[in-house]
């Protein structure tokens, strides 16, 4: 199967909710780059310096993975979906035909191969939802069959959201609503830093020397030494849904009361005015 890994966002950022790609490359090389035939590599990013940016074309090129394209930029307050548009824009571009697409950032760890999880080559994959209100799914990666790349190109394109977080309704129409897979049936935070999933996480090392930590808690996580969440059950999901009804009668009784006070108010005001002209 020959495939596109499309990098995009930051490769290095500084901060608590800091990330260095350095950190987490051997992940990638053994749970996506040694799972498939061929893996030609994309990417967007934002420059650190020239230093560390010639680093990373370095660590594809000592381990034989092909870069194809690539872009460097200089950051501005950007949406957070330019970097995913800019990236996808270059492989379409390349003229190149891929089996799969796989879209995700530059901090993803992944806590099992590609090929343990339940995705669908023939659909468009996100991780999973969000446990919100509508549906809100996960930003961290994106699974899809190369049919699939201009309409997602454009479903980004009309009525840009603030992040990939809130892009389904989009998605759904330009690919079509059976066309979409969730890998994970349950719903999960793409913070990963207050819950847990057993599919990825999000490094927040900020150099090199972090990589043993991560390492050792990526070990942690494979021999299920974390707390891993239940399944919920069927009375759980029962008052979820009671709870959102009851939450979704609240607001209609509320947006009712408003549009009745603004009637009366009307109401009032014309009372004046009549008064005041006689």
């Amino acid at each position: 199967m020959k495939v596109a890994v499309v990098y995009r966002g930051f490769y290095q950022r500084g901060g608590k909710k800091g990330g260095y790609f350095l950190a987490n490359f051997d992940n990638h090389r053994d749970f996506i780059y040694s799972q498939f035939d061929q893996c030609d590599v994309y990417f967007h990013t934002y420059s650190v310096s020239h230093r560390n940016n010639q680093r990373v074309l370095n660590l594809f090129k000592e381990h034989g993975i092909t870069v194809k394209k690539h872009q460097f930029q200089r950051f501005k307050e950007q949406s957070m979906l330019h970097s995913i548009v800019m990236s996808l824009k270059m492989l379409q571009n390349s003229g190149e035909e891929y089996d799969l697409i796989i879209n995700l950032r530059f901090d993803l760890v992944l806590l099992k191969p590609i090929n343990q999880m339940e995705y669908n080559p023939d659909k468009f994959n996100f991780l999973f939802k969000e446990p919100s209100f509508g549906t809100v799914v996960s930003d961290l990666m994106y699974l899809f069959p190369q049919r699939f790349l201009v309409p997602f190109i454009k479903s980004i394109g009309k009525r840009r959201a603030k992040s990939g977080n809130f892009i389904y309704p989009n998605v759904a129409r330009e690919v079509g609503w059976k066309n979409i897979n969730y890998i994970a049936k349950r719903s999960f935070h793409s913070n990963t830093d207050g819950q847990k999933n057993d599919l990825v996480m999000i490094n927040r090392t900020n150099t090199v020397h972090d990589i043993r930590g991560l390492q050792r808690v990526i070990k942690k996580i494979m021999n299920k030494q974390v707390h891993k969440f239940p399944e919920p059950t069927a009375e759980k999901c029962r008052r979820w849904k009671e709870n959102c009804r009851r939450k979704k009668s609240i607001r209609r009784k509320m947006v009712k009361r408003v549009n009745k006070m603004k009637r009366v108010n009307k109401m009032r005001k014309v009372k004046i005015i009549k008064r005041i002209k006689k």
